[in-house]
């Protein structure tokens, strides 16, 4: 079995527990808006390391500033890169 990254430790204050409809929003201007409020959030690389460890359940949606379609490409880059180092 292979290690997944654990959920990240909210606080309560990140951007996408104060408006998380945008965040799930299929408006191209939400989706940009999401992605900009991510930028600066303390759990940003936790996150990112969840969602890419768990594409199940994050299929929809902005996290750590990324859609699907950035998430499904550092996927294949990282399996990519494993398979070179190995």
């Amino acid at each position: 079995m292979s290690r997944r990254a654990p959920y990240p430790r909210l606080t309560g204050t990140e951007p996408c527990r104060a408006d998380p409809e945008l965040f799930f929003s299929t408006k191209e201007d939400d989706r940009k808006e999401a992605q900009l409020l991510c930028g600066p959030c303390p759990v940003r690389e936790q996150c990112l390391a969840w969602a890419l460890d768990n594409p199940s359940k994050t299929h929809y949606g902005v996290w750590a500033g990324t859609t699907r379609n950035d998430r499904s490409r550092l996927r294949r880059e990282f399996r990519a890169a494993a398979k070179e180092s190995a």
